[in-house]
């Protein structure tokens, strides 16, 4: 079932026809239901799945994506400030002017609200969504970096917070939740996906680290692949 709106695959269709392709596994390949993790790497992640993948996925994004004044506020002082360096006015009208179709394109491809420092009430409330949708049979990606500015195509330190979906899954379904590795390589303009990976049998809390470091693993070894 998709759960995109209009706007986003609307805007999808015209970045297929003005951008280079990249390749991408066939959608028989993808495992539904289940949460893909992939590096950020700067943006690249996250805009190369968006344009390219051809399943429809549910993107963990930072609550300010969703609130217009806040997105052009962040975009001026930090994206197009600090980050690009432009002047300040130069800077405020470039936020003016990507800030409401940027939160539009990601309210309608079925973002989840993702709070930074959130208080508990918040944060289940992220947690709730993406089990709702996971219940669904509908996907999750995720971009767990911590340092999610760096450019290097290996995958740092990541954020552990999105393993307790597996818990909530679980404790819903009886079943583990897969989470499958994906890597965009900007050499071959290609998104790799690796096998899904599973905590096995056993209490939660044991196997966490293991299955942290076999995502990043297997994340880091697509991008070894070339």
């Amino acid at each position: 079932m998709r759960f995109q709106g209009r706007f986003y695959l609307i805007c999808k269709t015209c970045a297929h026809i003005v951008l280079p392709k990249v390749r991408t596994p066939d959608a028989a390949s993808f495992v539904s239901p289940a949460v893909y993790v992939c590096h950020h790497q700067n943006m690249r992640g996250p805009l190369s799945t968006m344009i390219w993948l051809p399943v429809p996925v549910h993107s963990w994004s930072l609550a300010l994506f969703f609130d217009r004044k806040e997105l052009r506020d962040h975009f001026a002082r930090y994206t197009f400030g600090e980050r690009f360096g432009w002047p300040k006015p130069l800077a405020n009208l470039a936020g003016a002017i990507c800030c409401g179709p940027v939160s539009a394109m990601i309210k309608s491809m079925g973002a989840i609200r993702v709070y930074r420092k959130a208080n508990p009430a918040l944060a289940r409330k992220t947690f709730q969504e993406s089990i709702g949708a996971l219940t669904r049979q509908e996907n999750l990606i995720i971009y767990p970096d911590v340092r999610y500015d760096s450019d290097e195509e290996q995958i740092g330190e990541m954020y552990k917070g999105f393993l307790l979906l597996e818990r909530l899954y679980y404790s819903k379904t009886n079943e583990h939740l897969p989470f499958v590795p994906l890597h965009y390589s900007p050499r071959s303009r290609e998104i790799r996906m690796g096998a899904a990976i599973r905590f096995p049998d056993g209490d939660f809390h044991d196997n966490m680290d293991a299955v942290y470091h076999e995502i990043r693993d297997a994340i880091n070894a697509l991008a070894r692949a070339g």
